[in-house]
């Protein structure tokens, strides 16, 4: 039997291991889970996903919070520590 050996994003090898993994190539780590961009994503209601995320092991940051103007805004860390925030367009 040989070694596995798995690629990240830009096709670098690297060491096994989730978190916290070095690329040969490059000898940089990886970043880890909480350091990369919050990615928002629209949602029609955010209550409904915040109980959903709760339900699944993850864990809300900011609850429900509005924009003046705009709509209102979550935070949520998924059960893998990601920063994931929505947003609600306020009804126009």
């Amino acid at each position: 039997g040989g070694t596995a050996v798995s690629f990240g994003s830009l096709g670098a090898p690297v060491e096994p291991g989730l978190w916290g993994r070095r690329s040969e190539v490059e000898g940089r780590r990886a970043v880890g889970a909480g350091a990369s961009p919050t990615v928002y994503v629209e949602a029609k209601r955010i209550a409904p996903l915040l109980k959903r995320a709760r339900r699944l092991g993850g864990r809300v940051l900011q609850p429900r919070t509005e924009i003046p103007g705009h709509g209102w805004c979550a935070l949520v860390r998924d059960p893998d520590g990601n920063r994931v925030g929505l947003f609600e367009e306020k009804a126009r």
